[in-house]
């Protein structure tokens, strides 16, 4: 079992790895985003049975840019608001890429929903306070932190 989970921290640094590789620019963006998501999740106290699904949500919550064009990705100036839309598709391209693994499921929600805001202005479903994932909400105070 401990081989198991082993094999499930690795692939989840390879994934992240890749996800650094692919965004040079903000490489380190994934692990400081889930070192500060788990700091908050245990600060916060009784989210001990979803501390694992914050940790992999916030880790990988960006692995959707694999699939985003280098010449938006990576593009210097703002996007234009064509850009814009592909580059939010990432949030729903990443929540498909993992929902189908089972280790990765549940924190395949915290992935999509990691633009949403509480006002409902966010992406890409406009969800609204507590209609957002725990760990999405606590993800966002991290990426906040990190910015």
């Amino acid at each position: 079992m401990r081989q198991i989970e082993r094999s499930y921290d690795h692939t989840l640094e390879v994934l992240g790895a890749a996800i650094d590789l692919r965004d040079s620019p903000t490489a380190g963006h994934s692990r400081r985003v889930f070192l500060y998501s788990v700091e908050i999740a245990k600060a916060l106290g009784g989210l001990e049975n979803q501390m694992r699904n914050i940790a992999m949500g916030a880790w990988l919550h960006d692995i959707g840019k694999l699939a985003i064009p280098d010449a938006i990705l990576l593009k210097p100036g703002p996007l234009t608001d064509e850009e814009r839309a592909i580059m939010q598709r990432h949030a729903q391209i990443g929540y498909d890429l993992v929902k189908g693994i089972p280790f990765l499921a549940d924190a395949a929600e915290i992935i999509f929903a990691h633009h949403e805001r509480c006002d409902g202005s966010g992406y890409p479903r406009g969800l609204k306070t507590q209609e957002i994932p725990v760990g999405a909400r606590i993800f966002a105070v991290a990426d906040t932190l990190m910015r």
